[in-house]
C-alpha cells in the first residue's frame, strides 16, 4: 500500500495520523480523485496536431478559449491544415461545413481530451 498526504499544508502541532489515505498501487490516481488527470504540454499541441493517418490530416477533438469574447469553443473532428511557428497559430478545418478558422496555439486548453497547461 502507498500512502499519500491530502494536500493539505503542515502547521505546527497539527497531527498527521488521520490524513494518510491509503490504497492500492494498481489503481489509478485519477479515479480516486474523480477526473481525468493527464496534462499535455503547450509544446506538443503543434505536434500532434500535423499528425497525418495513411497520408491525411488526422482528426482530433480540442477545446479553445475565443480571443474577443472569452467563449470556449469545442471542436470535434477537426483537421489541423498548417501551423505557423512564427505567429504561433494554426489553421483548423471542420469537416462537416468545410469552416476555416485560424486559432492561436497559447488559446487551446484541452487537445483530445488532456489538459494542455504551459
Amino acid at each position: 500500500m502507498r500512502k499519500f498526504r491530502a494536500g493539505l499544508q503542515e502547521s505546527p502541532g497539527l497531527n498527521w495520523s488521520g490524513l494518510f489515505l491509503s490504497y492500492p498501487l494498481s489503481l489509478p490516481l485519477s479515479i480516486l480523485v474523480g477526473k481525468n488527470t493527464s496534462m499535455l504540454h503547450i509544446s506538443k499541441v503543434s505536434y500532434l496536431a500535423e499528425q497525418k493517418e495513411n497520408g491525411k490530416d488526422k482528426p482530433f477533438d480540442c477545446k479553445f478559449v475565443k480571443a474577443s469574447t472569452g467563449e470556449i469553443v469545442e471542436c470535434s473532428g477537426v483537421v489541423c491544415t498548417s501551423v505557423h511557428s512564427k505567429g504561433r497559430t494554426m489553421n483548423l478545418k471542420w469537416p462537416n461545413s468545410n469552416e476555416f478558422r485560424k486559432v492561436k496555439i497559447i488559446s487551446i486548453i484541452e487537445f483530445n481530451g488532456q489538459e494542455v497547461f504551459i
